[in-house]
This record gives structure tokens, sequence and C-alpha cells, in this order.
């Protein structure tokens, strides 16, 4: 049996297919027919089949027809709606949820690009799907990886509620970031696009100090035409007031990085000390002293005087 209906929901790709097939099949059925005689048992079973095929084709094209008129139309109807690419599919988004008229954190499961939409599926409802058009999707964007490190505070998607939720990087792996969510013990591997930073997470992020000692005037302190004399001495003030800071902040930076020094020198002086005297044994000066001459707290007591060898005046040619 031949079907020559089409669903309206297929895609031009379907249907321009299915007439191919139904190209090939009629060629065939054709040159099966012209190696029968008239007077043959299918030959007439055969006929029909192509005439059928024939008609089909007709009717194909009819869809594709449609179809392809269809598509100008929503072409048309969604020019304000913006377009949606395939770089949408897996994204993180906020998406409008129509029924509700809110927007909601969600992700991008597929799109189709020949009528412009996307399925999203929200966070907390993962069990249904929603066609959207991008004007309704926000796409998020990720962190940058040099922005996220162990011990960094931020904010992640708790899937099960779908909002954001403060947790805390503990540790990065090669599949993602592991995280522990505030008040929970569990950990999860999350992906860095269900990761954002906050302002915490910004402030508390390692800064290289070298990087720091660089100061230039903000923007708003910049002189301007139009400043009266009154906001032209006022940002002077300012601006004195900040490179005095800096100065200070330079100063200070120098200070930590020489006693720094200093303790990594005396850490490394200590250890040598240490490795030179090991097995020399060290002793308490309120030991007992070894006579009863000796007094206690003061070291060598009772062991007498160091005798010195005398000194004696070198003659030359002398034999002794």
């Amino acid at each position: 049996q031949i079907q020559t209906n089409m669903e309206r929901g297929n895609t031009m790709e379907d249907l321009v297919a299915k007439l191919q097939e139904l190209q090939e099949n009629h060629m065939r059925v054709q040159n099966a027919l012209q190696e029968l005689s008239e007077d043959s048992e299918n030959y007439e079973s055969m006929k029909g089949l192509r005439d059928n095929l024939a008609k089909a084709i007709e009717v194909q094209k009819d869809l594709v027809k449609l179809k392809h008129a269809e598509l100008e139309r929503l072409k048309e109807e969604t020019k304000d709606f913006g377009t949606v690419t395939e770089g949408y599919v897996g994204r993180n988004c906020t998406a409008f949820f129509p029924t509700e008229k809110k927007w909601y954190l969600a992700k991008v499961v597929s799109v189709n690009l020949e009528e412009n939409y996307a399925e999203v599926s929200f966070y907390g409802y993962q069990e249904e799907e929603v066609k959207l058009r991008a004007n309704q999707i926000k796409l998020l964007t990720p962190p940058d990886k040099k922005d996220l490190e162990t011990g960094m505070k931020c904010e992640a998607i708790f899937a099960g509620e779908g909002t954001w939720f403060p947790c805390m990087i503990e540790k990065i792996v090669e599949t993602g970031y592991v995280v522990k969510f505030k008040g929970y013990n569990d950990r999860y591997t999350l992906s860095r696009q269900d990761l954002r930073l906050t302002a915490e997470s910004k402030s508390n992020k390692r800064k290289d100090p070298e990087t720091e000692l660089e100061w230039k005037i903000p923007e708003n302190l910049r002189m301007k035409e139009s400043d009266s004399e009154y906001t032209k001495n006022s940002k002077r003030k300012k601006v004195k007031a900040l490179k005095q800071a800096h100065k200070d902040k330079i100063v200070e930076f120098g200070t930590n990085k020489q006693q720094k020094t200093w303790q990594d020198f005396n850490t490394k002086a200590t250890k040598k000390r240490g490795t030179l005297s090991k097995g020399i044994k060290k002793q308490s000066i309120f030991k007992s002293p070894d006579t009863i001459e000796g007094r206690v707290g003061v070291t060598g007591s009772g062991k007498g005087m160091t005798n010195f060898s005398q000194r004696t005046k070198y003659n030359e040619g002398s034999q002794n």
C-alpha cells in the first residue's frame, strides 16, 4: 500500500527524502513493466502500481511546495523573534515559562533550525520540554577557567530546585568542578557552565600583588572641559589621596617582600645549623653541676678554669 499523505510536522528534509524515494520506486516499476508483455499475468497490477506511484509523486511535490511556503511565512512572522542556532544546544539559559509568564533556569535540549525554535527543559521540571523562540531564551555565559580556583565560594545551579545556590569549589578535576553546597554534605561534579561568580567570590579571588602595584587615574576622576572649578579641585584632592594610598601600598608591599626574604633566609640558615649540629647533645644550664663546687645556672660550673699552654719566644738559630 502506498502512503501519499505526509504529516505536516515533518521537516523539509523528510519531505524531500520521501519524494526521492517515491521517484526511485516509480523508475524501478517502470523498468520492470517494460520487460513484461501486455498479456503477462502481472502486467496490469504493475501498471496500476506505476500509476499510483506517479500520483503519489505529484502529491508529495505539492507537500514540498506547501512546506516551503509555510517556512517562508514562518520566517517572516518570526523575523523579530531572533534566530536560534546549533550553538544553543546544551547551553544553560533563563527561559520564559509561557503558562506562568515568568523566567526560570533551563537548559536547551534541541533546536529546529527550519522552524526557528528551541526545545528547553526547565530545571525542577525536567520531564517537560517546551518549544520557545529565540527571544524567549537568554543564554548564560559561563565564567572563565582562569577565574575559578579551589576553595572559592561561588554559586551553582541546584538542579532539583531550579535555582542558584551558594557553594564552594573543593576540587578541580578533568570532568569539571567538585562542589559542596552550603548546608549539605554531598559533593557534586558540575560543569563550568553550571557555576557563576558572585561579588564575594570576585573579592576573595587571590590577586597577584605585582599587578596591584600598577595604578591609573579612575575614569570618573579624569578632568573634563565642562567641569567647574569646584569639581576640578574636588577631583584633584581625591586623586592626591588615591596616589598617597597607592604609595603606601607600594611601601607596604616592599616591606613585606623584604620580611619574607629575610624569613626565607633565616629558615634556610636554621636548617643548615640543624644539619651541622646533628649529634651534638644540648644541655640545660639548670642541670645539676658535675662537682660540689659547681653552681646551678652556670654553664661548665665546677670544671675549673681552662688551662692554656705558656707562650714562649722563638729565637732563630735556637736548638730548643
